[in-house]
């Protein structure tokens, strides 16, 4: 495995900042500590862009069923090839076979382990080809992911989702900055919904998130304390913009990325 820094997230007391970003190559999950969370990056581009197969064997038969009701192509890759990594993932952090592996599904359809009973905690997400998962112990987290060139109407979206304090924010910004912050706030706020997993019936409007891009954190919650919850960016690569959050703080973040091969 490379050797690492890490992005290291304050007491709640604190600032959070961003010490260093760089991602490792992992060829098995390390260990995962209480006070981390480690974020993986992988691709999900089809055999065009010299992307693998996925491996169905490690898949249920409730999963196979589910691609089935995607489009063929693509999607349906995408959704299948997004599923064996967070198998072959989860495997390597829990110590069984892929297929041993139960998952259950919250209201909003949040996954959360089933069996073998542990405390390991994940999310994921992806947009397009790029594909986030996040793993902890004993917290709740979510990820986020959104590619930042795509054709979306962001001036509206934040006018009807952001909060009036980060509405007042983003206005005050210089006009060629103001699209960048939108994602960066806008992942920041995904992020959160699924880590709390009750989705956006939460009411996006019913939190603020920084969207400073020195400063990731979650600043104003209607029914609750923002102490309770930490944030960070996760640099996703050019042309997307990413966020992970995770109940408690001072917490340390480390992201990898799969060996060759694996």
């Amino acid at each position: 495995m490379n050797r690492s820094r890490e992005i290291c997230l304050l007491p709640a007391a604190e600032s959070v900042f961003l010490k260093a970003m760089n991602w490792e190559t992992a060829a098995v999950p390390p260990a995962l500590g209480a006070g981390e969370v480690h974020v993986w990056r992988a691709h999900l581009g089809g055999a065009a862009a010299g992307g693998d197969p996925p491996d169905e064997t490690a898949l249920t038969g409730e999963e196979l069923k589910r691609a089935s009701g995607y489009p063929a192509g693509e999607p349906r890759r995408r959704f299948l090839t997004s599923r064996a990594r967070l198998r072959s993932l989860l495997s390597g952090y829990l110590g069984a076979a892929p297929r041993e592996v139960r998952l259950a599904y919250g209201e909003q359809g949040k996954p959360s382990l089933r069996e073998p009973a542990a405390d390991l905690t994940f999310n994921l997400s992806h947009s397009g080809d790029l594909l986030l998962l996040a793993f902890g112990r004993g917290r709740e987290l979510g990820i986020d992911v959104e590619r930042t060139g795509r054709d979306v109407s962001w001036e509206r979206v934040a006018r009807r989702f952001f909060e009036r304090r980060e509405q007042e924010a983003l206005r005050s910004l210089p006009a060629a900055e103001r699209r960048a912050a939108f994602f960066r706030g806008w992942t920041r706020k995904e992020a959160f919904v699924k880590a709390t997993g009750r989705g956006v019936t939460q009411g996006l409007r019913t939190f603020a998130v920084s969207l400073d891009p020195e400063a990731a954190a979650l600043t104003w919650i209607q029914d609750g304390d923002p102490a309770d919850w930490g944030m960070a960016d996760v640099d996703a690569g050019p042309g997307h913009a990413a966020a992970v959050c995770a109940a408690g703080r001072g917490w340390s973040l480390r992201c990898f990325e799969p060996a060759p091969g694996r």
